[in-house]
């Protein structure tokens, strides 16, 4: 691995989470647990402070279920491994786009099945993925790390390269968005996506984030504290 994996776990159970943390470090003795919290409460006060790049979460909570959790925190960009005791939040977890889910008591070759899908999707250096897309009746395969920004337009997207090339093609803004890692990409807007490496500054009186280039693109309102949290990782 390039970089630790770096876990905060929401789990009301001790034993739980110093479970998981034994058996993590058997899968690989760098994997790092930053921040154990035990309920909602703690966790929407802990999570903005905590630089992590993975987040564990338990269904059952104390103070709700995990995935009030990740509806009170909005779009996000790291991923998240859900804990069930038992399978039926499977349906649930893919609605919520989580990454992968365990069944308590969760085993070691869980553990190791996760981190290497973690490795599989590039999550430590997302932006070696590529894009397919097609426009002027041509395929073209774009890196995820020459891409700046995309925005809608219409039933098409226009992707600006880092290049300053800008490319119009025939795909929706969600569907680009689903292809791209959310590690690596935010959707700060409607009409736009940005690759988070790009940011650089964010101006709250335009309610407004800087690219490179001053590329200045617009934040809506729902979508401004999720910004502040990747722009706070982003300088941590």
């Amino acid at each position: 691995m390039e970089e630790c994996l770096k876990i905060l776990v929401v789990e009301d159970s001790i034993e739980a989470a110093e479970s998981l943390e034994i058996l993590s470090k058997v899968v690989d003795e760098d994997i790092q647990f930053v921040y154990h919290a035990m309920s909602i409460r703690e966790a929407l006060q802990e999570i903005p402070k905590q630089s992590f790049n993975v987040l564990v979460l338990d269904v059952t909570l104390p103070d709700g279920s995990g995935f009030d959790l990740l509806e009170q925190l909005g779009p996000i960009s790291y991923p998240v491994i859900i804990m069930t005791g038992d399978d039926t939040s499977a349906i649930k977890a893919i609605r919520h786009r989580v990454f992968d889910y365990w069944v308590k008591p969760v085993k070691i070759e869980d553990l190791k099945q996760t981190y290497h899908k973690l490795n599989d999707y590039h999550f430590l250096d997302p932006m070696k993925g590529k894009l397919l897309v097609k426009h002027k009746g041509v395929s073209e395969i774009i890196p995820f790390q020459d891409i700046l920004y995309v925005k809608a337009e219409s039933n098409y997207a226009r992707i600006i390269l880092n290049s300053g090339r800008d490319i119009l093609v025939v795909r929706t803004l969600k569907s680009i968005e689903e292809s791209l890692p959310i590690h690596a990409f935010f959707r700060p807007h409607n009409s736009y996506i940005i690759a988070t490496a790009a940011i650089k500054k964010f101006h709250s009186a335009e309610s407004k984030v800087e690219l490179a280039k001053e590329v200045k693109i617009p934040v809506s309102r729902s979508r401004k504290k999720a910004l502040l949290e990747v722009f706070s990782r982003l300088k941590s």
